[in-house]
């Protein structure tokens, strides 16, 4: 009987949509080397999010527990490493602040600086340019056309 309450458990997270429980990994589980090994180089902090050369600039954040992230991991990288675009990746820890309605995230829009910014799920798409959040997009299908735009 618990092992079929274990198996329940286990089919409905992987159902769940990528939100900041399943990928906010508390920094004393956090992998000691990026996720996206491939894409190393290409990893910066989320107090970095303003500081990167470029403009505009692409920031990919991304979990572990994500299928969405999954399904769009090639693509993503072969973008990073392919393009002239500016694109880096952020695996999210304790640092960055995951909000629980889409409408607050969304807000980050036009955001200047890091305090104005916010996650609600992954994948998260920001554009940067200028020093001012220009795009940002929560959606898998629009990050995955975003992404297939710029191959």
């Amino acid at each position: 009987m618990k092992h079929h309450i274990l198996m329940l458990l286990l089919s409905s997270s992987l159902l769940c949509a990528c939100n900041n429980t399943e990928t906010a990994v508390s920094s004393s589980r956090a992998p000691s080397k990026p996720y996206y090994e491939e894409v190393e180089s290409y990893h910066i902090h989320w107090d970095d999010l303003f500081a990167q050369e470029g403009n505009p600039y692409y920031c990919y954040i991304y979990g572990l527990a994500c299928n969405a992230c999954s399904s769009l991991r090639e693509q993503a990288t072969t973008l990073a490493q392919s393009s002239n675009i500016p694109f880096y990746f952020i695996y999210p820890n304790d640092d960055i602040p995951f909000v629980e309605a889409p409408a607050i995230a969304e807000s980050s829009l036009g955001a200047t600086t890091l305090d104005g910014v916010s996650c609600y799920s992954t994948p998260t798409l920001i554009e940067i340019t200028d020093h001012t959040v220009t795009e940002y997009l929560r959606d898998y299908y629009q990050i995955k056309d975003f992404i297939e735009a710029h191959l």
